[in-house]
C-alpha cells in the first residue's frame, strides 16, 4: 500500500509534494507581480459542514492535512500583503458549477475585491474562472 497526498501515516509509504512549499511559491509569485488583495479558495477544512469564510483558528485546527498545508503556505506569504480574504467553498467534490451558487457570491463581493485568487486545486481554479465573467470579472492567466 502507498498513500498519495493525504493522510500521512507513520510506517506507510507516501507519495506527494510539499504542499506548503508549493503554496508559498504560488503566493510569492503573485506578490512579486504586485498583487495586494487576495482570495483563497480551498476545500473543506473540517468535517462539520462549514461553508463560508474561514479564520486562522479553523485553518490551524483542520483535520485535513493537505488542505491545511496549502492554506498555511499561502498565508505564510500573504500575512504581510495587506488585505487578505479567505474563503472555503466547503465542497470536497469541488463541482465547478457550485462556485456560482449563493455562498460564493459573498467572496466575489468582498471589498477590496481580490486582484488575485489562489485556488487549492485545479478544479477549484476552473470553478473560479467559470464564475468570474458572471461577476463582471476579467481573468488574466
Amino acid at each position: 500500500m502507498v498513500i498519495v497526498d493525504d493522510p500521512k501515516v507513520p510506517g506507510i509509504p507516501f507519495v506527494g509534494i510539499d504542499a506548503g512549499a508549493a503554496a508559498r511559491a504560488c503566493a510569492q509569485h503573485l506578490r512579486d507581480l504586485g498583487h495586494q488583495s487576495f482570495g483563497i479558495v480551498t476545500f473543506k477544512l473540517g468535517a462539520d459542514g462549514h461553508c463560508g469564510f474561514i479564520d486562522r483558528k479553523r485553518v490551524k485546527n483542520s483535520c485535513y492535512g493537505l488542505n491545511r498545508s496549502r492554506v498555511q503556505g499561502y498565508l505564510a506569504v500573504l500575512d504581510n500583503s495587506g488585505p487578505v480574504s479567505r474563503y472555503n467553498f466547503g465542497s470536497g467534490t469541488a463541482q465547478t458549477k457550485r462556485v456560482a451558487e449563493p455562498q460564493p457570491r459573498a467572496f466575489f463581493n468582498e471589498r477590496p475585491r481580490p486582484t488575485a485568487i489562489l485556488a487549492a486545486s485545479d478544479r477549484l481554479g476552473i470553478g473560479v474562472i467559470e464564475a468570474a465573467p458572471r461577476r463582471q470579472l476579467r481573468v488574466i492567466s
